[in-house]
């Protein structure tokens, strides 16, 4: 693990004290708070284009990697293929406050903020010790 270049120059170690986003990596999360209210990993959920109205009236659009939707796609097909717009749509449905509760559990310490983009790992977190 390499923190720096130089520790007499800094001693922040990036490796070890910076915030990152997590990304897609904590895509998961949002499953496992899914399974936990009893969602089958069979169950299907919509790709299809999303509006979010969030606070103040801004309008999100997630999209996927791809740019293209699919319609309908069970959950571990999603997951499987990291289908942004199922993991909002799923997040939704189960509650960001389950998902972040998850989240603590699997043990992110950061703050985590209750938005749909949360979903797709858009908070910065730093690796737990």
């Amino acid at each position: 693990m390499i923190g720096g270049r130089d520790f007499a120059d800094s001693e922040f170690n990036r490796a070890t004290q910076a915030l990152r986003q997590p990304g897609s990596a904590f895509k998961p999360s949002v499953y496992l708070a899914a399974l936990e209210q009893n969602h089958p990993p069979t169950e299907q959920i919509e790709d299809a284009p999303l509006r979010v109205t969030l606070a103040g009236g801004q309008v999100w659009e997630p999209r996927n990697y791809t740019g293209t939707f699919e319609g309908p796609v069970t959950l571990r097909e999603a997951l499987v293929r990291s289908k942004n717009v199922v993991t909002v749509r799923l997040a939704e449905e189960v509650g960001m406050r389950e998902v972040i509760r998850i989240a603590r559990e699997l043990g992110i310490q950061t703050p985590i903020a209750d938005v749909p983009a949360t979903a797709l790992g858009s908070a910065e977190v730093r690796p737990s010790s």
